[in-house]
């Protein structure tokens, strides 16, 4: 325990003399040594390079599915379009005991600390009930106004952006589109609660509307049904195929 908080003490700061102390200190195999080593320059802007690097130095196959975990995640961000605004540290330590997975953080080119962080945790929910795995995030109001008054962004109803609902149903192709659908100044809301074919056509106005969408769309394989939140028959869809580019642009800036 003495050496496993050095070493957590020396990660956390990322002080190399520390972690040169606890090499002299600790008895370690000549391949943990290694890879305590090497455990400071796990951390970059390009999250598949640094993860290249950390499975030559993984000791066991829990190291390795951590690893296959985080690029799999990483592979949903790129296909959310975000993957360049990404930057991987594994030396990161929260010293919240009830995270059993990744964490994260969320910071803005003007201010100099997090305006968020958060993490998936197993457990803590069944402290209180039955189990359920959860991934939760915690925001700083104050941090975000603040943030936001240095980019003086001001938003104003008359110049409020198209905002619809997606339900991307967890497909690549989907996010690219909305990727696209973003680039033109469309505020997209995906759908994270479930699939959305499980659910009815009314359910999931319902729930564009709770979103203050204009408009609905549910993924289904090669494109989209849509339901127009503003008509008495919202929960009536109509299909349009991905393939439409030009109808579905049309679409989106209509629902302004």
């Amino acid at each position: 325990p003495q050496h496993q908080a050095q070493l957590l003490q020396a990660i956390d700061r990322k002080s190399e003399p520390e972690l040169d102390e606890f090499l002299q200190n600790a008895p370690l195999a000549s391949t943990a040594r290694r890879a305590v080593e090497r455990l400071l320059e796990l951390h970059g802007a390009n999250p598949l390079r640094v993860l290249e690097q950390a499975r030559t130095l993984a000791l066991n196959s829990a190291m390795h599915e951590s690893l296959d975990n985080l690029e799999a995640i990483y592979q949903v961000l790129d296909a959310y379009g975000v993957a360049d605004r990404i930057h991987l540290d594994l030396t990161e330590i929260r010293d919240l005991g009830y995270y059993t997975g990744i964490t994260f953080q969320a910071f803005t080119p003007e201010l100099g600390f997090a305006i968020a962080g958060g993490g998936r945790y197993d457990n803590l929910i069944g402290t209180f009930g039955a189990p359920k795995p959860a991934v939760g995030v915690a925001v700083g109001i104050d941090r975000l106004l603040l943030a936001r008054r240095l980019q003086q962004h001001v938003e104003t109803a008359a110049d409020a952006p198209p905002r619809v609902l997606v339900a991307a149903n967890h497909n690549p192709a989907c996010y690219q589109i909305i990727q696209a659908w973003r680039a033109q100044g469309a505020v997209v809301i995906i759908d994270v609660n479930g699939n959305s074919q499980e659910r009815t056509g009314a359910e999931f106005v319902e729930a564009a509307r709770a979103q203050h969408a204009k408009l609905a769309l549910s993924w289904t394989g090669n494109g989209f049904d849509v339901y127009d939140v503003r008509q008495p028959s919202a929960e009536l869809a109509t299909y349009i195929a991905a393939s439409d580019e030009t109808l579905l642009a049309q679409l989106i800036q209509s629902s302004e």
